[in-house]
């Protein structure tokens, strides 16, 4: 009986200590609109594997007018040659496409894209990833000079540009997949008692590098960890020191983190927790997107993997280690029929918290569900945070299609934020928000390229939001230096991880939110 009192006593003192629960915030309401911007231009099925991953996307203000362009980079098939497109927008989030920025020296089998200022001369460069050598386009007043190629050989996947030494200008951190030869391609392999392509098992794994900006141009350095079949790269803190790491998503294989060191970078992902899943397996990671999701302050990390497995989330539990907390998010079994590639996190609803996009498609032509469990084309998807969890926004327009790239910004100017997808088949998708904001307004807040990376806390009021500057994540797809948080109108504290913060004024109008970062005290980036 004492026995029973005791425990009686201890639950109802439980359950009076416990804090009671959050009402949840209303949500804003938010009207998509999905136009097309460029028809899908390769009609034919993946044969090989080099015909799977896609082409680039590079979202970035080529032409200086305060809007974001469109840089769009075909990948070509075994019969034809990829192609670099750009498509200005003309205000209002419509996009044309400009013949006329000459871009014919841009051929080969072109991947993954990368945008920055790399010389600093105030013109926006850009690299282009490809299965060979890699293209520099140095930005000019007239546009591009004819690309030259970088050092180094290999199948260039996704890259991320960062100040990953602090001297005041970005490096290029490149990520690779594996040798692969168009004159003997990889014989067929079985999937589910089906022929498919083969690869990437028993394929030759290619090791990823950094290429240094230097007064003599770009030096590359091999990065440590086994050459792994790397499909994406970030560049963040991982572990709340103050300095940049580098953290790569691999095929099949378990992820490299890369923590900075005095002398360099040291590989721990399986020490820390992100070389894979809960249950230590190495996925087949092709996105990877960072949000404070538990309010620590510290990266919580999203990666997209193949069909018949779950997508994971990694949430920091403190002093640079993470957990698997994938199911308790609702992002599990629900991901299990979808392969998917790029994602992103960004608050598409105003509401103060991050929400998730990712986009998807199979890598096998003859995946059905009957067959594979899985679709040949799919659904790119939304997910809204609700308290706690992750819940799918069915009111986001979402063919079937064969997804791979994809890049949340704000394409009209409204400050709320927009996507732009590209398909494995080259086809250029916007899908618009309007939001009716109930309790705030988007606020577009525009860093120096050599900021990528760093963590940036939004104080309003009593509200602190944190973002990342964009530096790699998106798959073989590039980001503008830009953060987008609602920002109620009034005083906003911004603060740069390593810099003083800065005091802005923003506006009640919606068409004039925009914040751009002091650079007159920012010459160096601590690495």
């Amino acid at each position: 009986m004492r026995w029973t009192t005791l425990l009686l006593l201890v639950l109802s003192a439980c359950e009076q200590s416990t804090p009671p629960v959050a009402v949840e915030p209303e949500p804003n309401i938010v009207t998509w609109t999905r136009s097309e911007i460029a028809p899908a231009s390769i009609t034919t099925l993946p044969t090989v594997i080099a015909e799977v991953n896609g082409g680039g996307l590079a979202v970035e203000d080529v032409d200086g007018d305060g809007d974001e362009d469109l840089l769009v980079a075909t990948p070509g098939t075994m019969n034809t040659s990829g192609t670099l497109r750009l498509y200005r927008n003309q205000g209002r989030g419509q996009f044309l496409a400009d013949p006329a920025m000459g871009f014919e020296g841009v051929q080969g089998w072109l991947t993954g894209l990368a945008t920055a200022d790399f010389d600093q001369d105030g013109h926006l460069d850009v690299v282009v990833g490809r299965l060979g050598t890699d293209l520099f386009l140095r930005g000019t007043p007239e546009g591009f000079s004819p690309p030259t190629e970088l050092q180094g050989l290999g199948w260039t996947t996704s890259m991320a540009a960062a100040d990953l030494d602090g001297d005041g200008d970005c490096d290029l951190l490149r990520v690779r997949y594996l040798e692969f030869d168009p004159i003997a391609p990889p014989p067929p392999a079985t999937y589910k008692g089906i022929e498919v392509l083969g690869g990437p098992h028993g394929l030759t794994a290619e090791g990823d590098d950094i290429l240094w900006n230097e007064p003599a141009g770009f030096r590359s350095e091999p990065l440590s960890g086994s050459p792994s079949y790397g499909l994406n790269a970030q560049v963040l803190d991982l572990n709340g020191d103050g300095q940049l790491d580098v953290l790569v998503g691999n095929d099949s294989q378990g992820n490299h983190a890369y923590l900075r060191q005095d002398d360099g970078w040291v590989e721990r992902g399986a020490a820390i927790g992100l070389a894979g899943n809960g249950d230590g397996m190495g996925q087949a990671t092709m996105g990877m997107a960072a949000s404070d999701f538990n309010g620590d302050g510290q990266p919580d990390l999203f990666s997209t993997n193949f069909s018949a497995d779950t997508n994971t989330f990694l949430e920091s539990v403190g002093d640079g280690f993470f957990a698997d907390r994938t199911a308790v998010r609702g992002l599990g079994v629900n991901s299990r029929p979808l392969l998917g590639w790029s994602a992103q996190f960004g608050d598409v609803d105003l509401d103060g918290d991050e929400d998730l996009l990712f986009v998807n498609g199979h890598v096998y032509p003859q995946a059905t569900p009957n067959t594979m469990g899985s679709a040949w084309a799919q659904p790119a998807v939304l997910m809204l945070r609700s308290f706690n969890r992750f819940v799918r926004d069915e009111t986001f327009p979402s063919p079937d299609e064969q997804g791979r790239l994809a890049v949340l910004f704000d394409a009209d100017g409204d400050h709320d934020l927009d996507v732009v997808t590209v398909t494995r088949d080259g086809a250029v998708n916007l899908t618009t928000a309007a939001t009716l904001s109930k309790r705030g307004q988007g606020c577009t807040m525009r860093f120096p390229d050599i900021l990528r990376g760093r963590r940036v806390q939004i104080t309003s009021g009593e509200t602190t939001q944190v973002r990342w500057i964009p530096s790699g994540g998106g798959f073989q797809s590039s980001s503008p230096p830009v953060v987008h948080a609602r920002v109620p109108s009034g005083s906003v504290v911004v603060q740069v991880d390593g810099l003083p913060a800065q005091t802005y004024e923003v506006a009640s109008d919606p068409r004039s939110r925009s914040v751009i970062w002091d650079t007159s005290s920012t010459t160096k980036s601590t690495p």
